[in-house]
């Protein structure tokens, strides 16, 4: 069996700056209280996909929750 990483659905909260739901495809890191020092005092959660060498950051305050599974096929964009 292929390893394509992790799916993950995000749900954020009401009035936050992201759509209702993200779904994230082929995930293979996710880092809890990430800091780069851009974002300073703002604790973060990175997902970062190794298989698209991309990944993304949100405030863990803009997030209401967020569920992993495997992931089952290679999606054509993080």
């Amino acid at each position: 069996m292929k390893n394509f990483g992790i799916k993950v659905n995000i749900k954020f909260v009401e009035n936050s700056l992201y759509e209702k739901t993200e779904i994230l495809r082929n995930i293979t890191e996710i880092h809890y209280n990430y800091s780069n020092g851009l974002y300073d005092g703002d604790n973060r959660i990175a997902f970062e996909s190794d298989i698209h060498s991309s990944g993304c950051t949100y405030s863990i305050k803009d997030i209401l929750e967020f569920e992993t599974s495997l992931e089952t096929n290679k999606a054509k964009h993080l």
